[in-house]
């Protein structure tokens, strides 16, 4: 495989003294061990990969009170129950549209005019009286 123009060989002995590096702890994950040498991130992890160290990078562990987990499951329900009404909301929509859409098929006005004066929230009393077919 062609190697880029730009891209830089190091050597077999700067590798090595990396990642001693890395496994004595000098540096807190690749990301703080490339940006020490000026080399890509990417470069330090692929490094790793290849000599089995994978398991030296850096995790995030997130400790929680029991009250931060209570509070999070409580605003994951309400969430839930917002999801399950707008959803709801939106279904009842729809089916408002297909009726109106129907209608104005039947009465011989324009569905599309009559949807846009119904999500403006015009009065519909007065749109269907104005379009002649008194279907409220």
């Amino acid at each position: 495989m062609p190697r880029r123009v730009n891209q830089k060989r190091y050597s077999d002995e700067f590798k090595r003294l990396l990642l001693e590096e890395m496994r004595q702890g000098k540096w807190a994950s690749p990301y703080a061990a490339a940006k020490a040498y000026g080399i890509r991130p990417i470069t330090v992890s692929s490094w790793m990969d290849a000599a089995g160290m994978t398991h030296l990078r850096q995790r995030t562990v997130e400790v929680k009170a029991l009250s931060e987990v209570s509070e999070l499951n409580k605003l994951r329900k309400v969430n839930r129950t917002l999801r399950d009404q707008l959803l709801d909301e939106v279904l009842a929509r729809r089916e408002d549209l297909a009726v109106l859409d129907a209608a104005g098929r039947k009465y011989g006005f324009s569905p599309a005019v009559f949807r846009e004066e119904f999500r403006q929230g015009k009065d519909l009393q007065r749109v269907t009286n104005a379009a002649g077919c008194g279907i409220l």
